[in-house]
């Protein structure tokens, strides 16, 4: 995020782009551009939405939100609002992990902020979902690295119940599904445990 010029979303997946830069159009009425970078080591070609606008940046700065992979903050959002926003950022920061039986093991999240991670574990912990926040030391990479891992089938269910709604990376999403998990586990959480709102996002809804 740039003062002076603009927002820029960056990532792989052309399936999270296209929605982020409908998004963009339909909450804030602005025009944006895709691009893409090709870089110069053996890594995979990313694609850049660029958003010029510098009333959008001095907007999300009055939300006090920060960007960045170490600097970025959990937006103060409404229970309706939380939902989608956890659903964009398993998309782009998630991991699926099955166990050697094809059912679904755990739900990670990675991330270098472990701030971040742990005041979305105790929003978690609301709705009845409780998760895991490791530490994990890298070889030959100075920086900690966090993940926030959802464990246990009624932890699972409760996750992926709102959270699959909202996913847009269908590699991802096709393991959310409550087929993977006991459908005992499925049953007892959808009449025991609390529920996310569904309504879409609008730009009312968020707080500051």
């Amino acid at each position: 995020m740039d003062l002076r010029n603009g927002i820029w979303f960056h990532s792989t997946d052309r399936e999270l782009i296209d929605p982020a830069k409908s998004l963009v159009t339909s909450l804030f009425r602005l025009s944006s551009s895709i691009y893409l970078e090709k870089p110069k080591l053996h890594r995979k070609p990313r694609l850049r939405l660029a958003v010029y606008s510098r009333t959008l940046v001095r907007w999300l700065f009055k939300q006090k939100l920060n960007f960045g992979t170490q600097r970025w903050t959990v937006p103060k959002l409404s229970k309706n609002l939380f939902c989608p926003y956890i659903a964009g950022l398993f998309d782009a920061e998630g991991q699926v992990v099955l166990a050697p039986s094809g059912r679904l093991s755990k739900l990670v999240l990675h991330s270098a902020n472990g701030s971040s991670l742990r005041i979305i574990e105790h929003r978690l912990g609301e709705f009845g979902v409780e998760c895991l926040l490791r530490t994990r030391n890298r070889e030959r990479k100075p920086s900690v690295h966090y993940q926030l891992e959802i464990r246990k089938s009624q932890n699972l269910i409760c996750f992926i119940g709102p959270i699959a709604r909202h996913s847009r990376l269908t590699r991802k999403k096709q393991y959310l599904t409550e087929d993977l998990i006991s459908k005992k586990v499925a049953e007892a959480c959808r009449y025991n445990s609390p529920r996310f709102s569904m309504r879409p996002p609008t730009k009312a809804n968020l707080k500051n």
